[in-house]
């Protein structure tokens, strides 16, 4: 497996309260496998690669000293793969391609009663296309990448702690 990659990332205070965000990263990724067995059972080489470039833009806006709203929108993506594993019982390797995703998100962070209490909570959604499961079992009990058309999801996420005393936190 061989993986590189270089990224940056930048924030600008466009007020006292709004901070704007944004990172990009290309990445390289090869894998090889090569397997040997008898005559009987030849088993190919395989060779997966790809490069991507994936990125985010982030909002931060302070509303006030206790309450942070923000928003984020990003790209990402999870490099092809190989799994070999099925080799040692004579079936060739599995192969996933590369994953892709795009999300988005909203949320707020705050601390209140002189600190003593965190609130936070976001709504989000993402979409990926092509994701990688393993499949495992089957009439050969064999583990198999596979790659989906796509997959979505919403949803939304809340959080909270409560410091009751110096040495008791509930969360």
């Amino acid at each position: 497996n061989t993986t590189w990659a270089v990224f940056g990332h930048v924030s600008y205070a466009v007020t006292d309260a709004l901070t704007l965000t944004g990172g990009a990263r290309y990445t390289d990724d090869e894998k090889d496998l090569a397997a040997f067995h008898a005559p009987l059972f030849p088993i190919a080489p395989q060779t997966v690669s790809d490069d991507q470039v994936s990125w985010d833009l982030n909002a931060l806006y302070e509303v006030s000293d206790q309450l942070n709203i923000y928003g984020r929108l990003a790209s990402g993506f999870r490099a092809p793969t190989i799994q070999g594993r099925d080799v040692a019982f004579f079936s060739p390797p599995s192969v996933a391609t590369s994953e892709k995703i795009m999300s988005y998100e909203l949320g707020f962070k705050s601390e209140l009663a002189n600190r003593r209490v965190r609130l936070n909570g976001a709504i989000f959604h993402y979409r990926v296309e092509d994701p990688q499961f393993t499949a495992v079992g089957g009439a050969g009990n064999l583990v198999q990448l596979v790659t989906a058309d796509e997959g979505r999801a919403w949803g939304f996420e809340l959080d909270g702690t409560f410091r009751a005393s110096e040495n008791f936190l509930l969360t």
